[in-house]
Order: C-alpha cells, then sequence, then structure tokens
C-alpha cells in the first residue's frame, strides 16, 4: 500500500496524574511488581478529534519514555483487529484505509503491552506485561465542501490565495498546486487544516506561474482555484547599443527573498547558457543583436538552495525600424541620401544627421497604375528611372524624374518603340530595367528579351530575341554594352550601332577603372551549384584581334560554393561586390580580389558604409 503519513501519535509515560489504570496480569505465586502511574496522550498539533480519515494513512505511536519496552500491541476498529506492528521496543505502527472501512463514524482501539522488566518468573516467560489502552473516533464523510470569493493577489508584499469554505466542514485536506511552465515538476504543499481560508506563498518571486489548489477528502476532490498569476519579478529591460551589443539589465526587485538566480537557456542568438544571482539589480550580456532582430527570453527563476525552478518571466525586445518597408534602394552617395520603395511609393531620406524622411512619390501620381518595384540610378545621380503600366489604356511607359527633388518628370511611352521590334508588350509583359549610362543609354528586358534603347532620342540601339541570364550592362560612358545569353559578349557602340568587341566569362558583369576593366562574377550556370564558380577581370582598353576570342584577364579568383548564397550586387559608392547570405554578409574587394569584411546577423543588403534590413532598419557599419 503507498500510504501517506499524515502525523504522529504519541505515548507518554511517567508519574503525572493517572488518566486510566493499566490491565494488571500476574503469575500467581510470584509477588506482582508494583503498578505504574501512565498516561497514554494523543498530542500531535495535527491531530484533531474525531479525527478525519480521508486517504490510507499511516499511524506511527511513539513511546517517549523507554522505560518500559514496548513488546507487542492490539489495534481495533470498530472492534475488529487490523494488522499492526512494533519496531525498536518503542514504535507502534498501523494503517487505516478509509476504502476499507464504511462510511460514519468508528472507534479505533489502541492497546500497547509494555515489559514490566521485573525480573519476576512470569517477565521472564513474556506473562507479565503492563496493558495501556487507548481509543480515538475517525470520521469517514464523503460529502465535499462548497466553497467560494476564490481570489490570487499580492497582499503585504507576498502572493496569498483566499477562499471561503461556505460549509465550515473538515473531511479534507487543502493540496496547493504550483509550476512555472508545462511539463515542469510542480511544488506541492499539502495544508492539513481545513478550517484555514488562505495559503501565502513565500517562494513567488515574480514571474508566470500555473496554480490549482483543491479540497481533496474521502471519495472526492474540490477544486477551489486553478489559473495562472503574473506579476514582474522586476524591472526588466533588454537594450542594443549601437556596436549591436544587447544586454539584459534589471532594477527594482519586487519581492523578498535570497539564494534566487536567473537561467537563460541557450537560444538560437547565443550558444552559451546565462546564469547569475538574481539581485536587486544586474545586467546580463546577451551577445550581438543584429539591428531588425526581435528577441523573446524566457528567464527561469531558482532557488539555489533547492536547485528548483521557482517561476519564469518572458522579457521582449522589439526593434523600431528608422525606415519604411522597402523592396529595392539606391544610395545616393554623393549627396548622402537613400532612396527606398516598392510598387506603390518612392522615398528619399537624407542619412546626414539624423535619418529622415525627405520626400516622398506616390506611382499613382504620376499616372501609373503599377510600377515594377526597381529604380535605376544614373551614375552621375541626375536622374533616376522607373518602369510602370496604365492599366485603363494598356500603355507601357518609363518616367524619368530628378532624385534630389523629385521633379523635372519626362514620360516615355514604350508600346510603339517595342512592336517596332516585334517586342510584346503589356500588363503581362512587363517591362523591367537593367542599367543606364550618363547620356540615356538604358538596358532593359521584356517577357525573356532585351534590348539597349536611347531614352533621349527615343531610338532602339540593339536589341535580341534570345534569353539571357541577366539584364545586358551598359558603361557609365556608354561606350561598352555586355549582353549575357548562353555566352558572354562585349559590344562597342559606335555611331549608333553595336559592333562585336570580344567575349568574356558568362555571369554578373561590373565595370571597373571608369570603364577600362568589367568583371564577371558568379556565373549563372552554377548560382546554386557545389561546384566553385570564378570572378575575372578582362582588359576593356586592348581589344583581341578577333571580336570571336576572349578578352584579356588581368586577375581571377576563384570562389567557394555558393550554395547558400541569397543575392549578390555590386555597390558602385563602395566599389564592393556584396555577398549576402541568410546569416552575413561578405565584402568583396574588386580591386585586390579578396574578402575584406564580414558582418553576421540577418542583414540583407550593404551600401555606401551602411547595412540595410529590407522590414526597414539601416545603420551604420561598424
Amino acid at each position: 500500500m503507498n500510504a501517506k503519513q499524515l502525523f504522529f501519535l504519541a505515548v507518554i509515560i511517567g508519574l503525572y496524574g493517572c488518566a486510566f489504570q493499566p490491565h494488571e496480569e500476574f503469575v500467581a505465586t510470584i509477588t506482582p511488581p508494583e503498578a505504574i502511574t501512565v498516561t497514554f496522550e494523543l498530542n500531535d498539533p495535527a491531530f484533531n478529534y474525531p479525527y478525519y480519515l480521508v486517504e490510507p494513512t499511516n499511524f506511527h505511536i511513539k513511546l517517549q519514555d523507554a522505560t518500559y519496552p514496548l513488546v507487542a500491541s492490539e489495534v481495533k476498529v470498530a472492534g475488529s483487529e487490523i494488522y499492526s506492528w512494533v519496531q525498536h521496543n518503542r514504535d507502534l505502527f498501523f494503517t487505516l484505509d478509509p476504502s476499507q472501512i464504511r462510511v460514519g463514524n468508528h472507534t479505533v482501539s489502541v492497546r500497547c503491552f509494555l515489559n514490566t522488566k521485573s525480573g519476576s518468573l512470569a517477565n521472564i516467560v513474556g506473562a507479565e506485561n503492563y496493558v495501556v489502552d487507548q481509543a480515538f473516533e475517525v470520521r469517514i464523510d464523503p460529502t465535499p465542501p462548497v466553497f467560494d470569493s476564490f481570489t490570487a493577489e499580492i497582499e503585504n508584499g507576498f502572493l496569498t490565495f483566499k477562499w471561503k469554505n461556505q460549509t465550515n466542514q473538515q473531511n479534507f485536506s487543502y493540496k496547493i498546486q504550483r509550476n512555472s511552465g508545462p511539463f515542469l515538476p510542480s511544488s506541492d504543499t499539502v495544508v492539513t487544516n481545513p478550517l484555514v481560508n488562505q495559503f501565502i506563498d513565500y517562494d513567488y518571486i515574480g514571474g508566470d506561474i500555473n496554480y490549482k489548489i483543491t479540497a481533496k477528502g474521502f471519495g472526492f476532490e474540490t477544486v477551489l482555484g486553478e489559473g495562472s498569476f503574473y506579476h514582474k519579478a522586476a524591472d526588466f529591460v533588454i537594450t542594443r547599443s549601437p556596436s549591436g551589443q544587447a544586454t539584459l539589465s534589471w532594477t527594482d526587485r519586487k519581492f523578498p527573498g535570497e539564494n534566487h538566480e536567473i537561467y537563460i537557456r541557450p537560444q538560437s542568438y547565443f550558444s552559451e547558457e546565462r546564469r547569475t544571482p538574481f539581485t536587486p539589480s544586474g545586467e546580463i550580456d546577451l551577445g550581438l543583436l543584429h539591428i531588425a532582430q526581435s528577441l523573446y527570453i524566457t528567464l527561469e527563476f531558482y532557488d539555489r538552495n533547492k536547485r528548483s525552478r521557482i517561476c519564469s518571466e518572458v522579457v521582449e525586445y522589439i526593434p523600431k525600424p528608422n525606415l519604411k518597408p522597402f523592396s529595392f534602394f539606391r544610395m545616393l552617395g554623393k549627396s548622402k541620401k537613400l532612396l527606398i520603395g516598392n510598387s506603390e511609393m518612392l522615398y528619399r531620406y537624407t542619412l546626414e544627421g539624423s535619418i529622415q524622411v525627405e520626400d516622398s512619390l506616390r506611382y499613382t501620381d504620376l499616372g501609373l497604375t503599377w510600377a515594377h518595384d526597381v529604380v535605376v540610378v544614373s551614375p552621375d545621380e541626375s536622374r533616376i528611372y522607373i518602369s510602370g503600366h496604365v492599366n485603363d489604356i494598356d500603355e507601357s511607359k518609363i518616367i524619368s524624374v530628378d532624385p534630389h527633388n523629385f521633379d523635372n518628370l519626362q514620360h516615355h511611352v514604350m508600346n510603339s518603340v517595342l512592336r517596332e521590334i516585334n517586342f510584346s508588350v503589356g500588363y503581362y509583359n512587363r517591362i523591367l530595367l537593367g542599367s543606364v549610362s550618363n547620356k540615356g543609354l538604358i538596358t532593359m528586358g521584356v517577357a525573356g528579351k532585351s534590348l539597349l534603347y536611347d531614352i533621349t532620342s527615343e531610338k532602339v540601339i540593339w536589341h535580341t530575341s534570345q534569353p539571357f541570364y541577366q539584364l545586358p550592362a551598359i558603361s557609365e560612358d556608354g561606350r561598352f554594352l555586355i549582353v549575357n545569353t548562353f555566352e558572354a559578349w562585349v559590344y562597342e557602340l559606335k555611331e549608333g550601332n553595336a559592333e562585336q568587341y570580344g567575349r568574356i566569362d558568362p555571369g554578373f558583369p561590373i565595370f571597373l577603372n571608369n570603364g577600362s576593366e568589367v568583371m564577371t562574377a558568379i556565373n549563372p550556370a552554377y548560382r546554386w551549384g557545389s561546384d566553385p564558380t570564378h570572378i575575372t577581370v578582362f582588359d576593356l582598353s586592348n581589344p583581341p584581334e578577333n571580336p570571336d576570342s576572349y578578352l584579356t584577364r588581368l586577375r581571377s579568383d576563384e570562389m567557394p560554393s555558393l550554395f547558400d548564397l541569397f543575392a549578390a550586387f555590386y555597390d558602385p559608392v563602395s566599389g564592393y561586390l556584396v555577398f549576402s547570405y541568410n546569416d552575413r554578409l561578405q565584402l568583396y574587394n574588386v580591386t585586390s580580389m579578396g574578402f575584406e569584411k564580414t558582418y553576421q546577423g540577418g542583414y540583407k543588403h550593404y551600401a555606401d558604409s551602411y547595412l540595410l534590413y529590407e522590414q526597414g532598419y539601416i545603420e551604420s557599419a561598424p
């Protein structure tokens, strides 16, 4: 039987005044010993009379005076003897199981046999004992009590549960259960006094806990109150420094107590656990945090003496964006301006001093139903170009505007121009802009085909129906055109015509050194492959004799696998080739042909010494 010992009984033997006389048993021919005065008391404070038997209960009667050894016992319930046993000549044990006894009141009779230690023959053969009798009442009552007015609140600085027993019954005990989270062990307290109407949790020091308080008796378990409770343990805050260092700090601890500690389990943003004493104030280093990263940290509070978890509290850090959310950006490095936008709006920010919106442009105000979410900036930063569509009249347009003031608008309708070269254009065949020269030569793609367009004279300079890996690229001075189809070719523009100049490796083209060199990187055929790819710089100032041949290779570098690459782009302001991965940014110096900087975190973009995140964040790169 897995019974639970709820209280103790005591036997006191001494000359304290006679409560009752023991039976005297002698052998007739032997002079009997002198009688003793014996008191047999049920003196445990938890013992009530009658005693309500709630569950299988172990009873323990212990002799407090061992002058006369306890040698045998006899226990009866309602006249029927039950099993009892003696240990160490001073301890008597028996168990009462309410399921084996009828409902109602019952008398428990206890008889103890004590060795007289007289030395007589009867004593020697075990026939001479002092016999001490005592009895008490037990009651088995399956009637559940009725409670109301349950509350859980902070009172006098401690978490206090209060209730009212409408019936004032005593046939039960209270069980108070608390835990600080699912699948965690609970802290249980049993209160055997059914007349109490509150429980004060001196162990609670704040945070989230779940509780359940029940009144448990024979045949019933009544729930007084059940739920969760929260009171902050201290004033916690997570801050992030300009260098990205995240710190959890706290002040003004709300509840008294000693020997408590805060424990933080390893998180996705730091691999080692954090432990520190829960002092009235303090701080914990949480490691580096990128500008757009949110934190949700569960603080677990432990009692260092018991090594038990008391409660928990969640502290969160939600960064505040300093930009509008965007799907594209362009840096105006010469004027320290930033353009960001999406398919509906374009914003211009100043980066000098505090980051602020200077102006905005809604594409519908330009007469466009929608705009492609890419803006192309001329190398001298004098114009920006936007492609869009007017649905009502099925008209495709390119709009150029001064980026510094959002004025001097120019509209270029492309429908007739594209139809002349048999390019289909419309709502489902949108214009994708590539790059633009300072002379207004702009590359674009439509429905898998590509062309070079002179936006000033409104003429098509070159076009092809072959599919492209990347949109064609035009040099700043408008001299060279690079086309990536299945192969990569360089064309030289002369007198309005594009003449074949030489071959280069397929890949993302970048014009260097004022157009005297061209770099190709990230061959699209190996974009997601496991094989390495190459970065190669070709000489544009010295063409091959045969235009079908490759240009002279000046320098090259082998890249590792780009399997987890998110995006790659060239920042013309800083001159870095930027590799964007899910967990980092890497900056590649196209002059020295090597990686120079790595930024860990969720950054997706780099431009002119700034790190950007699409959700609307920008900060200076350390």
